[in-house]
């Protein structure tokens, strides 16, 4: 029957008959041929088909990219909703952080629009990117109201520094030697100091939807004393960005505040000539702000930066970089190792003091600091 089928006799040799084949009409192959070339014979070699069966693929992958998208967005909802709740574990916020961190804005603002109660979560609020809480800030899908409670929550651990009670008792536990002071002073210095490190902390956009009330250091405001010390912690390019003010997202008024209460506990300080509130306001100081100091005079009519308490202030790495700094002139560094080295202040200082002895060596000091 082979030989016949290729012959292409089938139906017409008696052997055929016999099978019963003699209605098949089989068209002549020959020994050979592949049967693509045969009509009937080898439909995936076409194009047609093979068209049909990749659309047909793609259909199937989509469809499974969808599921996947699906289960995976459902999976981050979950894993968010668990770590917004009080009381979450840290792990439940760890994993929250995790998803919100692979969402985009839209997927973020459209997740908080389908559960309401994120706007009032402090774990959520403080969880979300700042490019999040922007998108979320200018949707219309939430009230003012609505992203007002986020934002309170976003900025909770700043208002601290509007707490006049924290404030207090913040500075009776700070003058309580370290090694005497009781856990509950700990507590008070350590949510101060908290709250200031997250002011330092804040994005230009953040400063742009906080409370306009941390920057109101007008004297008839209740809160010009936590206003002040509000200001008094931002880094100097914050502050930069207050008073530049390029995007005019702040007020005159604001921006005068800054600039003029800016460096004012330092100027307090300098004017009382304690050592350790001098110590601490120099601290808050970025390079860029204790390099200006070398040109803004204190009250005592010298520049800060060459203030007898202030240079007591610096250390070898806070000298190497200021010297690297752009606005930091050759005269500069001179002025101030002139200071520094001056013979009245060798004299009170103790003998072997690791800055004096930097400065006068001459494979690192003389070149790194030079007269």
């Amino acid at each position: 029957v082979i030989g016949d089928l290729i012959e292409g006799t089938v139906g017409q040799t008696e052997r055929g008959k016999r099978l019963g084949l003699n209605n098949i009409n089989i068209p002549s192959v020959a020994l050979g041929a592949p049967l693509s070339s045969t009509a009937g014979f080898g439909k995936g070699g076409t194009v047609g088909y093979r068209d049909e069966k990749a659309a047909g693929d793609k259909v199937v992958r989509d469809r499974n990219a969808a599921n996947a998208a699906e289960l995976s967005a459902a999976e981050s909802r979950e894993k968010v909703l668990a770590g917004s709740k009080t009381g979450a574990l840290p792990a439940e916020i760890e994993e929250m952080e995790k998803a919100l961190a692979k969402m985009s804005d839209k997927q973020t603002e459209a997740l908080v629009a389908g559960n309401r109660d994120l706007l009032n979560s402090l774990n959520f609020a403080n969880s979300i990117s700042v490019k999040q809480l922007e998108a979320i800030n200018k949707s219309d899908q939430f009230s003012d109201s609505e992203k007002s409670n986020l934002k309170d929550r976003r900025f909770e651990q700043i208002k601290t520094i509007h707490d006049p009670a924290a404030l207090m008792a913040y500075t009776a536990a700070i003058a309580v030697p370290a090694a005497a002071r009781t856990p509950a002073q700990i507590a008070d210095i350590k949510k101060v100091e908290d709250a200031r490190a997250r002011v330092r902390g804040l994005s230009d956009s953040e400063l742009e939807m906080i409370d306009p009330g941390y920057f109101d250091t007008s004297a008839s405001s209740p809160t010009r004393p936590q206003a002040m010390e509000f200001i008094s912690q931002l880094k100097q390019s914050q502050a930069d960005t207050i008073t530049t003010n390029k995007n005019g997202k702040f007020t005159s008024s604001q921006t005068s505040n800054v600039r003029k209460h800016r460096a004012k506990p330092l100027m307090d300080a300098l004017t009382s000539g304690v050592a350790a509130d001098i110590k601490r306001e120099i601290k808050k100081a970025d390079i860029k702000t204790k390099v200006s100091y070398m040109k803004t005079n204190g009250p005592a009519g010298i520049p800060i930066a060459l203030d007898n308490n202030v240079l007591d202030t610096y250390d070898i790495k806070t000298l190497q970089r200021m010297a690297l700094h752009e606005n930091m002139t050759d005269g500069d560094i001179s002025d101030l190792r002139s200071a520094l080295l001056n013979p009245v202040r060798l004299a009170r200082i103790p003998a072997g003091n690791p800055v004096v002895a930097w400065l006068n060596d001459p494979n690192k000091g003389v070149i790194e600091f030079p007269a």
